[in-house]
């Protein structure tokens, strides 16, 4: 197993707005299609280490101006070209730090269960649908 990092939200906890979490540092994101994202406002770039999607390309460092918004439903990254942008998939969790080998994560067997199980947590989510692109008060089957 990997040495812990800090888990700052993962499937199965209350829905919560994490936007002022990744709007600093450096941090990791994995999304429901095993995407992984390192955020690093630092720098000022994301690197996407993997995923499903073959219009993406993985590994490379793309320039982020910011990060619109950011929640359990998905995050929203700002390019640094004018009208560029990034949208991505519902939230597995997200990580204090670069963690490229997340799978080696202490929680990770627990994560990959809530995610098989499904087990979105909406308390806390607004009664409307939320910003994200795949917002899941859209899927009936949630919560």
């Amino acid at each position: 197993m990997e040495a812990s990092h800090e888990l700052i939200w993962q499937i199965g906890k209350p829905w919560r707005e994490l936007t002022d979490d990744l709007s600093h540092g450096v941090h990791t994101v994995v999304t429901s299609t095993l995407a992984a994202y390192v955020i690093d406002m630092t720098a000022g770039f994301y690197t996407r280490l993997r995923g499903g999607h073959p219009m993406l390309l993985d590994g490379e460092r793309l320039r982020l101006d910011g990060v619109g918004f950011a929640n359990p439903c998905g995050i929203y990254l700002i390019g640094g070209t004018p009208g560029t942008w990034h949208a991505s998939t519902p939230l597995l969790f997200v990580a204090a730090g670069a963690v490229p080998n997340w799978t080696a994560l202490e929680g990770w067997p627990s994560i990959r269960d809530a995610a098989v199980a499904r087990d979105w947590n909406l308390d806390g989510h607004p009664a409307e649908r939320c910003r994200a692109l795949h917002c899941l008060l859209d899927q009936p089957h949630i919560g």
